[in-house]
Formats: structure tokens, C-alpha cells, sequence
């Protein structure tokens, strides 16, 4: 199970809300939908992408949306949920920035990226979602110490 480690269980709780895109596929999902950890406060001294992990609308709907894709790939909602996320990871990644302390966090994001913009052009490769599921366990794993998200 790719999701057994203890680390991950902060980012799995925040992926834990899913909520469902109700956009039309002429704009892009808004933020209506809940963050992913509503009322997380970082501990003194976290850094900024904790904040941008907790945050974020559109990470939580990576999961459903990754599954309408597997139904429907050119499914217009859950590419643009994808592309979303993709928009919150880079704001993350622009967090991380040239931290060393955090290189596995920011290979694992830009790793989550990667698939998830192939993903929403329509491409949804064989091992995408387990792409997708080790990045996530990456992430929950590197952010976990500094973010001290609740488990």
C-alpha cells in the first residue's frame, strides 16, 4: 500500500476532503471548494508552503479527478482541476525555492507536477496514478516535520 507510511498521514488527511468541480469547461475551477486542511494553523517558524499545502482547493480534488479521467479522458473538469493543482504545486515550489533542507520535498513536488500537467492534457499514462500516489507520499513525508500537519 503506497500510503502506509506514518509521514504521509498529514498530507493524506489533507487530501482527505474531496470535493466535487462544478466548473464549466471554459474557465478555470475557482477556489470554492473547501482547503484542504480548513483551520490548520502552522507552527511558529514553518515554512511558507505548509501555508500553500494547507491551503490549497485543488489538491484535494487530484484523486477524483485522476478517477473521471480514468473514465473519460478528455473529461474537461478534471483537467482543469488538474491544471489547477499543477498551479498550487508551483506556487510551493516557488516556496521552496533553492532550499537544500527541502530538495526531496521539491523533487517530489516537481515529480507531482510533472505528471499531473501530462494527465491534464488529456494523457493519462499507465502508472500515473501510482506517479501520483509515491509524489504524494513523498511530500506528505518531507512536509510532515516542518509543517506538523495534524494526523
Amino acid at each position: 500500500m503506497i500510503f502506509g507510511r506514518p509521514g504521509a498521514l498529514g498530507l493524506l488527511f489533507l487530501l482527505g476532503s474531496l470535493t466535487a468541480c462544478t466548473s464549466r469547461a471554459s474557465t478555470p475551477p475557482e477556489p470554492t471548494g473547501a482547503a484542504a486542511l480548513p483551520g490548520y494553523d502552522a507552527p511558529y517558524g514553518a515554512p511558507g508552503f505548509c501555508a500553500l499545502l494547507a491551503g490549497s482547493t485543488h489538491l484535494a480534488q487530484v484523486p477524483s479527478a485522476l478517477g473521471a479521467l480514468t473514465v473519460d479522458p478528455a473529461d474537461p473538469a478534471a483537467r482543469q482541476v488538474l491544471a489547477a493543482a499543477v498551479d498550487d504545486l508551483r506556487a510551493v515550489l516557488d516556496d521552496v525555492g533553492p532550499d537544500v533542507a527541502h530538495a526531496e520535498l521539491e523533487t517530489a513536488v516537481e515529480d507531482l507536477v510533472a505528471a499531473l500537467t501530462e494527465a491534464s492534457g488529456g494523457r493519462l499514462a499507465p502508472g500515473t496514478g501510482e506517479a501520483v500516489g509515491a509524489a504524494l507520499t513523498t511530500i506528505g513525508e518531507q512536509a510532515q516535520p516542518a509543517c506538523e500537519f495534524p494526523t
